[in-house]
């Protein structure tokens, strides 16, 4: 797990600013005070169509096969309800192809 800490001053206030590690461990500047981005959230909220599934089995170790949320993709897929399943979530900022990522599935 990544665990973020900030110190406080004399005066028990935090910095504006933090950086956190992205999955690679690349450090990124985050203003604590920003705005958020309104049009963006309403986009990505609570719809499951953004979320991205890829499977990875004995049969496809290194080509993922993309599962949408229909029957059929998952029917088509080398997907077997039978086989222990783990599910990953890539941490901020990454994606299927980060380093914790490769090491689970291989």
């Amino acid at each position: 797990y990544t665990t973020i800490a900030g110190s406080a001053n004399n005066e028990g206030k935090y910095s504006r600013y933090i950086q956190i590690p992205d999955d690679e461990g690349v450090l990124h500047v985050v203003d604590l005070d920003a705005e958020p981005n309104a049009k963006l959230i309403k986009q990505i909220e609570r719809n499951p169509a953004n979320n991205e599934y890829y499977l990875f089995t004995r049969r496809n170790p290194t080509s993922p096969q993309k599962l949408t949320l229909n029957a059929s993709s998952i029917f088509s897929s080398n997907f077997n309800s039978n086989s222990t399943t783990v599910v990953s979530v890539h941490g901020w900022m990454g994606n299927l192809n980060a380093a914790n990522n490769i090491v689970i599935r291989n």
